[in-house]
This record gives C-alpha cells, sequence and structure tokens, in this order.
C-alpha cells in the first residue's frame, strides 16, 4: 500500500478552500463591513461650516459659571452645508487643506469607537485625499509616550462597522 501524499503545512492554509473554512473572514462580516449608515443631510453638502445660533438657551449654574468664566457664555453653534455654488475661493482652499489629524480616546470601551474613527477618516479623505490621520495607541498615554499608528483605509476597513474599541 503507498503512502498518501502529504503537503506542507503553508501549501494546505494557502488554498483557497482551507482559507474559507479557518479564516475570520466569512459572507457576513464583508456584509456588515459595507454597510454605510445614513448620513445626515447636512453632510451630502461639499462643505460645511459652524454657525452660531441663539436657538438654544440654557439656565447656567453658579459653580460653572465661576469655574469656566471663559466659556461658560460661548454661543451653541450648528453645522450648516454649503453648496458649490455659495462657496468662494476661500472655503474651498481652507476646507481642502491638507491636514494631519490626530484620534485619541479616553482609553476605555466606547461601543461606536470604530466606526466614530471611520466616519473622522471617510470625511478627511473626502476633504483632501492627501490628509493623513493617526490614531494614538491606548488613549492620553499614547499621546505622552508618542504611540501611534497612521490609519489607513485598509485598517479602517477591517473594524468598519464591527463595533468595539480596539482599532488603536
Amino acid at each position: 500500500m503507498t503512502e498518501p501524499e502529504t503537503l506542507p503545512l503553508e501549501e494546505l492554509l494557502e488554498n483557497p478552500t482551507i482559507r474559507e473554512v479557518t479564516g475570520n473572514v466569512n459572507p457576513e462580516l464583508v456584509e456588515r463591513r459595507s454597510y454605510r449608515p445614513p448620513v445626515c443631510s447636512v453632510f451630502n453638502s461639499p462643505y460645511t461650516v459652524l454657525e452660531e445660533t441663539d436657538r438654544f438657551r440654557f439656565d447656567i449654574d453658579p459653580e460653572a459659571r465661576r469655574q469656566l468664566p471663559k466659556i461658560i457664555d460661548n454661543r451653541v453653534q450648528k453645522v450648516v452645508g454649503i453648496s458649490e455654488a455659495d462657496a468662494d475661493d476661500d472655503l474651498r482652499r481652507r476646507y481642502g487643506r491638507k491636514r494631519t489629524i490626530g484620534i485619541v480616546f479616553s482609553g476605555g470601551p466606547a461601543p461606536g469607537g470604530h466606526n466614530v474613527i471611520a466616519g473622522l477618516f471617510d470625511a478627511a479623505k473626502k476633504a483632501n485625499p492627501e490628509n493623513v490621520v493617526y490614531g494614538f495607541i491606548l488613549g492620553p498615554d499614547g499621546i505622552i509616550e508618542n504611540e501611534a499608528v497612521e490609519l489607513t483605509a485598509e485598517r479602517i476597513d477591517k473594524f468598519r462597522n464591527i463595533g468595539g474599541f480596539t482599532m488603536i
């Protein structure tokens, strides 16, 4: 009787059928990652700006007024969409300038953390594809220790819509 042919483990693991069975990417995960949640209509505009409004008034606690005198009377701002036709050259230039953006969370769990990062990344790249986004590892400690990772589309898409708080 002849011995069955043996394949090296590396070759066996590269087989598409074996990868599908043993991998952690399945059709449900692919579908979940491809979902794009609805966007507020204001963000469908090519440009957005902040505009102060007097629509909201708050009763201010006296202790808050004492401790936060420089900001307590700041007016509420709302996001306003600006059409391409209404955008002047200065707005276009400022909006599209290249930026380096850092994201830091407090270090604790947040159920929507991944999609917050994905939304910021998507908006940054839409404004200027050359924008670079970094995530500080382990919250404020990452700032202190200068530990950050560049967030790329590949990295973002691995975590998109899967909940959690482990991307950075």
